[in-house]
């Protein structure tokens, strides 16, 4: 998880879906981070809850404060979105 709240290459802008119908999407970030000027190809939403458990390593006090405000609902980041449709299991290593 990024520090503004991607996950997966689900980006902020790309306006990701619980209900999306499709697996899998080609997305490109905005703005495109300079190391990296190249679209990304991503699970959706629904496809990452297709697992048994999601599992994050969270990495920094920036992040954590992200994926601690995505658990209470204080957001619409990405990662928000994943946790608030998760039906699974959520593990976090911090």
């Amino acid at each position: 998880m990024g520090a503004d709240g991607h996950i997966a290459s689900l980006f902020p802008n790309t306006d990701p879906q619980a209900g999306d119908a499709q697996p899998v999407r080609r997305l490109t970030p905005d703005p495109l981070p300079p190391e990296a000027l190249f679209d990304r190809i991503t699970l959706t939403i629904p496809a990452l809850l297709d697992s048994d458990a999601l599992v994050f390593v969270i990495r920094g006090d920036d992040k954590r404060a992200v994926f601690d405000a995505a658990l209470a609902g204080e957001h619409d980041l990405p990662i928000a979105r994943l946790l608030g449709a998760a039906g699974q299991e959520v593990t976090c290593f911090a």
